[in-house]
């Protein structure tokens, strides 16, 4: 009995340190899934350099500056993960990226979690949710690669 503990505790360990090993690649593999692309407004390149990543089918701009760039009245605090303000028709915007909830107006609704996400310290959102949550229309053509 006790060599049979022993066998299941050594088990255990080396899963353990399987799955830590696994964990300190993932940041690697993210990284790796996160390609950089070029934004355009209006067919023209912008006339300042937005970052943009690619992460598999989806396309994530930084909050921030998409906001900046519409001349949104938002404050991004991207330290807390967070952005709050009023969209042109008047509804108060906030979003919480840790609980990955937005409020727009009355409205408030859950999102899938790599739909919104901090990369570098920045919030980056999905286009396909910065078309759902403020006005504007969004086209995005991927290259191939």
């Amino acid at each position: 009995m006790p060599s049979r503990t022993r066998n299941r505790s050594s088990c255990i360990a080396r899963v353990l340190v399987m799955t830590l090993g696994l964990l300190a690649l993932l940041p690697q593999a993210i990284a790796q899934e996160m390609r950089a692309l070029q934004v355009q407004l209006a067919g023209r390149d912008l006339p300042q350099w937005m970052p943009a990543f690619q992460q598999g089918y989806q396309v994530l701009l930084p909050l921030g500056d998409v906001a900046e760039l519409l001349q949104l009245p938002l404050k991004v605090d991207d330290a807390r993960a967070t952005a709050t303000g009023r969209l042109p028709d008047g509804r108060e915007f906030a979003l919480d990226l840790a609980q990955a909830r937005v409020r727009i107006g009355e409205r408030e609704q859950q999102f899938e979690p790599r739909l919104a996400v901090r990369v570098d310290g920045r919030i980056y959102v999905s286009t396909q949710l910065l078309a759902r949550w403020l006005p504007m229309e969004l086209a995005v053509d991927l290259p191939r690669w």
